[in-house]
């Protein structure tokens, strides 16, 4: 078979027949790629988050983490806290319900008082009345030591009140503090008595004539040694006429529901003494707190 002209002729090639196919060639692998890319989508990829967020969210966590521990931790305390003084009551609520109750009324009546009254800042503005007179109580530790306390006491602020206090210290009507005993001691707040007959602050006895209602309202609680009586607002049952409480510092607790007649002039290392000694769950004193004897004198000036 006879071969033609064409096929006898040898391919020439030239530079740039060789481009022309090297473009080509480079077009068709872009187009298998771009087919390649829209038959396959791409996958995203997994988001990292980067460091200082983690740290960030680690430090939340920690956060809500401590915030609940210490929530729980505040519930745990008032739980144990209302525990404890429950178990302390309870017995004293068995005996004496009536007191119990009367001495929660006290209580919410003083908090009130306390918040309608003047600022903190003002009441230490309030300087102490003149002393008129003054009383020495020599008081006597079971197994402990012996004191005096020297109060010095507010007649013309309160003259009823200082005119009892006078004569009981004294023994004037034949009867009086000589031989009672404090019967209450709340430490970092006050010590009670003046209950001359039955020492447990459920009776006392006036020496004036006839009973009569607290005098004075007004007074602060201003320091350590403030002397006040015992009673509620308005109060002119004799059988409470006697008793007394003396604070360990300042106080607003009883403003305006207790007559401040006098406050410790010497005495003060002693009174701390006092403060420190044990005593049980119905917060008495362990060891006997016993007034061993008073006296009496008039202020100078």
């Amino acid at each position: 078979m006879a071969k033609t002209k064409s096929e006898d002729k040898p391919e020439i090639v030239t530079d740039s027949t060789n481009a022309t196919r090297k473009r080509a060639n480079v077009e068709a692998v872009d187009k298998d790629d771009l087919n390649s890319t829209k038959a396959t989508p791409n996958k995203k990829k997994a988001a990292v988050p980067a460091k200082g967020k983690v740290t960030r969210q680690k430090e939340q966590k920690r956060e809500r983490r401590e915030d609940r521990l210490k929530e729980k931790r505040k519930k745990d305390n008032v739980q144990s806290c209302v525990k404890q003084v429950w178990l302390a009551i309870r017995p004293l609520c068995r005996r004496h319900p009536l007191a119990v109750i009367l001495s929660i009324g006290f209580v919410l009546i003083s908090g009130a008082l306390y918040f309608a009254s003047d600022s903190l800042e003002q009441r230490n503005q309030i300087k102490h009345p003149p002393v008129t007179d003054k009383v020495t109580l020599k008081i006597s530790v079971e197994g402990g030591k012996t004191g005096e306390l020297v109060f010095g006491l507010y007649g013309k602020s309160c003259p009823l009140t200082v005119e009892n206090f006078v004569k009981l210290a004294t023994h004037e009507k034949g009867y009086g503090y000589k031989g009672s005993k404090f019967y209450l001691l709340v430490p970092g707040h006050m010590i009670m008595g003046g209950d001359i007959i039955n020492n447990n602050g459920t009776s006392g006895r006036s020496a004036l004539d006839v009973p009569f209602e607290n005098e004075n309202l007004k007074l602060r609680h201003l320091s350590a040694g403030t002397l006040a009586t015992v009673g509620l607002k308005n109060n002119s049952d004799s059988k409470f006429n006697s008793q007394f409480y003396i604070t360990f510092g300042p106080s607003t607790s009883f403003d305006g529901t207790s007559v401040v007649f006098g406050r410790v002039l010497e005495g003060l290392d002693f009174l701390a003494y006092l403060e420190r000694l044990t005593v049980t769950k119905e917060m008495a004193p362990v060891n006997d707190i016993v007034v061993v004897d008073g006296s009496h004198e008039k202020a100078s000036g």
